[in-house]
């Protein structure tokens, strides 16, 4: 009687796409309790797929890539709140684009942010009302010197 061997190796197939956590995709910043003039964010996504499937890169889209934003391909998000670019109440929408390294085929997703940067004459309220529907409570949320506004909002998006 002869006894065979056989190893099977089951490969992770890429059948999971990328999906960001985030409470809010609208961000309010108050450039004045910025003391660095750079607001900072770190942006996090998982995808349920192992390996080079589930490994994440983040990047800006080309249509919304700006001169004062910088996303690092980790999920870090740097808004230059010093830029000439930006007035003393600016809006302005980005598309976040968030890719698995699968095989064969790359998952790719794109969500929206949108982003107004005010000072502390800015009329927050005001904003809200303007910017966004809002259909869920606001959250606000403390860290020592940096003050961010997030709200969650229904799908209605503002054209700019």
């Amino acid at each position: 009687m002869l006894n065979y061997s056989i190893t099977i190796d089951v490969l992770d197939e890429n059948d999971h796409c990328p999906q960001l956590h985030l409470d809010s995709s609208f961000i309010l910043i108050n450039r004045d309790l910025i003391h660095n003039s750079h607001f900072l964010m770190h942006l996090i996504a998982t995808d349920k797929d192992q390996n080079a499937n589930g490994n994440l890169t983040f990047q800006l889209s080309p249509s919304t890539s700006l001169l004062f934003v910088h996303l690092y391909a980790n999920g870090t998000l740097e808004i230059q709140l010093n830029s000439n670019w930006i007035l003393n109440e600016t809006f302005f929408i980005l598309h976040i684009q968030i890719r698995d390294h699968g095989q064969p085929t790359p998952c790719f997703i794109v969500e929206t942010l949108r982003v107004f940067v005010g000072n502390n004459r800015t009329d927050w309220m005001k904003i809200i009302q303007n910017y966004q529907s809002v259909n869920a409570s606001l959250v606000i949320s403390f860290r020592k010197e940096i003050c961010f506004l997030f709200f969650k909002f229904s799908l209605l998006f503002f054209s700019v």
